[in-house]
């Protein structure tokens, strides 16, 4: 007995469904004609059940690869850093691109060890907020002062909005001292110190986490 499906892929045998053959006909004549596609619809509009159906079609001399990104919480960072220059000369091959973008979103993965402060920075990097510069929305938009500021409230610590005035407001020291959840600060930027080696800046075009060398941080800035 069919039914109506409204989550998921679609099984003709067991769901009610639209005729999609014509549709299918016009995908295989790009395919065998060299040409590319893509579907760019809403949720259940019937994406995964086409390429489903699709790859049934597909003569044997077709070999199918299908990736899923989904709980890829950063798949534009990771996407750019593996499509990135694919075809210029003197860059990484494909191998190398495909290690970059796991790193990525291995990095993403929170450590063990995470404090009130350092958890808001993943979930922000996670969310990949686009950097708008005087922007105030942790979701929608914000530049990194707004960033560290949010980060700091969902702990608890009031402190001021612009990063000059975030460095006047605490006590600085130096980057070898850092801890983590600590700001790391150079003029007109900061950022949420992770370990040695990382740290989470809202920076253009999106909020992300990031080698410390990235950028020429001058100090470090601790919240009492």
């Amino acid at each position: 007995m069919r039914r109506f499906n409204v989550t998921g892929l679609c099984v003709p045998k067991m769901h009610y469904m639209v005729d999609i053959s014509d549709k299918l006909v016009a995908i295989m004549n790009l395919i065998e004609n060299g040409n590319y596609f893509t579907i760019n619809r809403g949720r259940q509009y019937g994406k995964t059940t086409t390429l489903s159906l699709l790859e049934k079609r597909m003569p044997k001399e077709y070999t199918v690869i299908s990736i899923s990104f989904e709980g890829a919480s950063d798949i534009t960072r990771a996407c750019k850093e593996f499509c990135y220059g694919w075809e210029r000369p003197g860059i990484p091959h494909e191998d190398k691109r495909l290690e970059y973008a796991a790193w990525y979103l291995s990095a993403l993965k929170r450590p063990a060890t995470v404090n009130d402060i350092t958890s808001a920075a993943y979930l922000v990097a996670e969310n990949a907020t686009p950097y708008v510069y005087g922007g105030n929305s942790i979701w929608g938009g914000c530049d990194c002062s707004y960033f560290t500021q949010w980060c700091y409230a969902q702990a608890g610590i009031s402190i001021p909005r612009q990063s000059e005035a975030q460095r006047d407001a605490g006590r600085v020291i130096a980057i070898s001292e850092a801890e983590s959840g600590d700001i790391l600060w150079m003029f007109g930027h900061v950022g949420i110190y992770i370990d040695e080696n990382t740290v989470i800046e809202q920076t253009p075009s999106y909020c992300r986490v990031t080698s410390i060398t990235y950028n020429a941080w001058q100090c470090a800035v601790r919240f009492e």
